[in-house]
């Protein structure tokens, strides 16, 4: 009787693993990815802190990037900006900072700035382009806008941003 017991309780075990097993390998993934839900994914890596910049007499909400990680995900994936809105980032220290447009479906302007904001110059990037686009000089600040903002607004090189994020507070 006790071989027969073992018997039981064995194959009982071995039933319990392989059925959790299936239920765990049919199990949708807590986290979407990126091609299947790619504005749930940019929210959920970015929790948005905004931020009301003023370029002589615009106002822009601006969404803030002072991590590593919402610096490097950016405005990837998403699929349309509102007019005057834009996305700061932010570095801890000035720096050559240089830019591309892997998985970024929108078409962007993006402005390199001093620690004062001051423009140092404006590039425009062209949607999933992996070319380069760089701050001529050391920056502390980048402002990404919908292609023409700046054009459009009449905002060149030298013109002053206001109500930028302290970048003491920007992380590596």
């Amino acid at each position: 009787m006790k071989p027969f017991t073992n018997l039981l309780k064995t194959l009982t075990f071995l039933g319990t693993l392989i059925l959790t097993g299936c239920a765990l390998a049919h199990r949708p993934s807590a986290q979407p990815t990126p091609d299947a839900y790619p504005d749930a994914y940019a929210q959920m890596i970015t929790r948005p802190i905004w931020q009301t910049l003023r370029i002589n007499q615009h106002v822009i909400d601006a969404e803030v990037a002072d991590k590593e990680e919402s610096r490097t995900l950016g405005l990837m994936y998403r699929t349309s900006m509102p007019e005057n809105h834009g996305m700061v980032f932010v570095y801890p220290s000035a720096r050559k900072i240089t830019m591309w447009m892997k998985n970024t479906r929108l078409a962007l302007d993006v402005a390199f700035l001093t620690a004062e904001g001051n423009i140092i110059n404006i590039e425009t990037m062209r949607p999933e382009s992996l070319d380069y686009h760089s701050a001529r000089q050391p920056a502390m600040y980048s402002l990404e806008m919908n292609a023409g903002w700046f054009k459009n607004h009449g905002v060149l090189p030298g013109t002053r941003i206001y109500g930028l994020p302290d970048y003491h507070k920007a992380q590596n």
